[in-house]
């Protein structure tokens, strides 16, 4: 059998739980008085190694220990390298500019109870002993140089300075370095919490870029943050470990105070103003493990703090649906309630809907989701021209005979009602007006005489230039009665009157058509020129009626009630002149249109001479202001 080429040293040191394992090979130098501990590498072939290298490489650790007659899982614990190259700081991985070889740190206080170097001191996030509380040292307080691995003994310098001393006093022991020590001393697989998530390595990434943020200070390695302030490192690796001593609930107040100084910070809107550095940090995050944890404290915060505008899904999916004081977006309000961006964004704006954002420059507009859905239930209870000709089950001649007679119920009011933009109603109430109409008939067992439905009676006037709506009036004060309800027909379709009763009506509205007003007078009344009543009646916005009788009562005439119920339902521009927010102008007609009021008739619609309005959009725009 060949002789091993790698002698064994006769005297050995054993090794402690927490040293490092350049230092154990200093140790182990000193007891077989080597003069340094590169002759001890030089015995074991790694005569051109450096202690920084030895400390990180997984190849060094056989023959170091067939040297020192150690078990090879010692030296491994102690080693900063893994078998698979990773970074390992007393068995924990972490990251490789986390840990230091390269320079000694030693505390004097340690050093004079036990004079072996700790391998917690070549963590770079820290500036102080996790055991004394005291700065430590990279320099000899005597000569001043910087302290390095090329020593007889770990006591002393190579001055000859004694480096374990006693301190006159103690310093504070942060709890940041007492966390960071519990940490590594803990195996692996009993970690709890956060550290069992992300691992240790984790946290001290998550601490020191935390730190570095909540400080607003550069993002540097620990090392050169230390070496160029050490008091602003420990400063650091405080306000780190603040955010991360009780997480989640630490970190949601290190987010507090960050958006405490958000009206420090240059932009209008978004995460960055709000939290400064911190998003653009995790979007370049590499480790999943940290990032995933926190971008889910985050999502977490952000879902109780509706105020703060986000197209994040993470974040607004966790925002919960059924709390009052979760906020949707205008996208999402537009989808829910059926509308578009360019109707309800005004609308949300005048009714103080809208709970943040500008909307400029991509900013999300947040409102309310309590209130959207309020309004989504108000939306659905207002029924337009069209669904409310359907409910009454009229078409549209019938549908304008019935309003121009002032039948219908009054129009919906209310944000729901401006949301429409056009004229609406309640739906209940309409059903309820079917139902009052629709109660009268009388359910006789027989008809007399043939029956009529609705569109059929109302033909048999139309001679007079009536409509429906003139049929409803005589059914609603008690001159026409239907005598059955069809099982096809819907709403008012189903009524049916008897011919000899619409007859009857007809000869009597004639005789009631002959007390009527010339065009000529309606438009003294109507303070308007005679041509364009003319072009009203023409267009059949303004009823008329023909009159039967002697030569000079014939032509078309206008009823007065015709003429009440056409003031009840149009109005003029100039009828407005003078209100409050209306102009004097006399270009007040263009000035209602350009804010969105539609004109009836008029010389952009039909050619006609004036403009015309109906008059409950004119009132809907006088709310408005």
């Amino acid at each position: 059998m060949a002789p091993d080429p790698i002698p064994r040293l006769p005297l050995r040191v054993r090794a402690h739980a927490d040293e490092s394992l350049p230092g154990l090979i200093v140790r182990m130098a000193e007891e077989n008085l080597l003069a340094t501990p590169y002759r001890l590498l030089e015995a074991c072939g790694l005569g051109r190694a450096t202690m920084t290298s030895v400390a990180a490489d997984p190849a060094a650790i056989v023959p170091l220990a067939r040297l020192m007659g150690l078990p090879e899982e010692d030296l491994r614990r102690l080693s900063y390298a893994a078998a698979d190259g990773s970074v390992r700081l007393l068995g924990h991985p972490v990251p490789g500019d986390f840990v230091t070889a390269d320079r000694m740190r030693i505390c004097p206080l340690c050093l004079a109870e036990a004079p072996y170097h700790r391998a917690i001191w070549g963590l770079t996030v820290l500036t102080v002993c996790p055991a004394h509380g005291v700065p430590l040292a990279d320099r000899c307080p005597d000569c001043g140089l910087r302290l390095d691995w090329r020593r007889r003994t770990m006591a002393a310098c190579r001055c000859g300075a004694v480096l374990g001393r006693a301190a006159s006093a103690l310093g504070p022991v942060p709890d940041a370095a007492t966390a960071a020590c519990r940490l590594l001393h803990t195996p692996p697989d009993a970690l709890a919490g956060l550290a069992r998530d992300i691992g240790v390595g984790g946290v001290l990434r998550l601490l020191h870029a935390l730190g570095c943020i909540g400080l607003n200070v550069p993002l540097r390695r620990p090392l050169a943050l230390a070496d160029a302030d050490p008091e602003l490192a420990a400063r650091v690796v405080d306000e780190g470990w603040r955010a991360l001593a009780d997480w989640p609930a630490s970190f949601h107040g290190f987010l507090d105070r960050l958006r405490a100084d958000a009206p420090l910070r240059r932009g209008r809107y978004g995460l960055a103003k709000q939290f400064g550095r911190l998003p653009a940090w995790l979007n370049a995050l590499t480790e999943h493990a940290v990032a995933r944890a926190v971008r889910e404290a985050l999502a977490a915060y952000l879902s109780g703090i509706p105020e703060i505008p986000t197209r994040a899904r993470d974040v607004r999916t966790r925002r919960p649906a059924e709390a009052d004081a979760a906020c949707v977006t205008l996208s999402d309000a537009c989808q829910l309630l059926g509308t578009s961006h360019r109707r309800l964004r005004p609308v949300a704006a005048r009714h103080g809907l809208l709970v943040a954002g500008s909307g400029g420059q991509g900013e999300p507009l947040l409102l309310r989701r309590s209130s959207v859905r309020t309004l989504a239930g108000e939306f659905a209870g207002i029924a337009d021209r069209r669904r409310a000709r359907a409910i009454l089950g009229v078409g549209r001649r019938a549908f304008a005979d019935i309003e121009h007679a002032g039948l219908l119920p009054s129009p919906a009011a209310g944000i729901a009602a401006d949301l429409h933009g056009r004229a609406c109603w309640p739906v209940v109430a309409l059903q309820t007006f079917v139902a009052h109409v629709r109660s009268t008939a009388t359910r006789a067992a027989r008809a007399h005489g043939p029956v009529v439905p609705l569109a059929a009676a109302t033909r048999m006037i139309s001679g007079l230039g009536l409509g429906s709506g003139t049929i409803l009036a005589a059914v609603l004060d008690g001159r026409l009665r239907p005598v059955r309800l069809s099982t096809r027909g819907k709403g008012l379709a189903a009524l049916g009157f008897p011919v000899a009763a619409v007859e009857a009506l007809g000869v009597a509205l004639g005789a009631e058509a002959r007390a009527t007003l010339s065009l000529a007078a309606a438009a003294a009344e109507l303070a308007v020129k005679p041509e364009v009543v003319y072009q009203w009646a023409r267009r059949g916005i303004l009823p008329t009626v023909a009159v039967p009788g002697q030569r000079a009562e014939r032509g078309r005439r206008v009823r007065r009630a015709d003429l009440e119920a056409f003031r009840r339902n149009y109005a003029t521009a100039s009828e407005l002149r003078g209100r409050p927010g209306m102009s004097p102008s006399r270009k007040l007609a263009l000035e209602i249109i350009g804010r969105g009021v539609v004109p009836v008739t008029g010389p952009s619609v039909d050619g006609t001479r004036q403009y015309l309005f109906r008059r409950a959009d004119l009132e809907a725009l006088l709310r408005q202001g």
